[in-house]
């Protein structure tokens, strides 16, 4: 709902959304971890939030799941592969 978007927009944003290549991540919170997860819900993706700018060339087209770690916070968001 409401609470949701509002959170998203303190955490900051993850784009292009749609992508093709790469993501960068783009916030003012210090990010702990970054996962992502395709539709089976397995990590395709993994890092100690130290590289906000991430190549995903490798995976395949789909939707997926970002999961942002920030310090006592899991942000969530879907992305979309073309």
């Amino acid at each position: 709902g409401n609470d949701q978007t509002l959170k998203t927009h303190l955490f900051g944003k993850v784009y292009p959304n749609p992508f093709t290549e790469s993501i960068r991540i783009e916030t003012p919170l210090t990010i702990r971890s970054v996962e992502i997860y395709n539709s089976e819900g397995q990590c395709v993706y993994k890092n100690n939030g130290l590289n906000t700018n991430i190549d995903l060339s490798a995976i395949h087209t789909g939707i997926y799941v970002i999961r942002t770690r920030t310090e006592n916070q899991v942000f969530q968001q879907k992305i979309v592969k073309n």
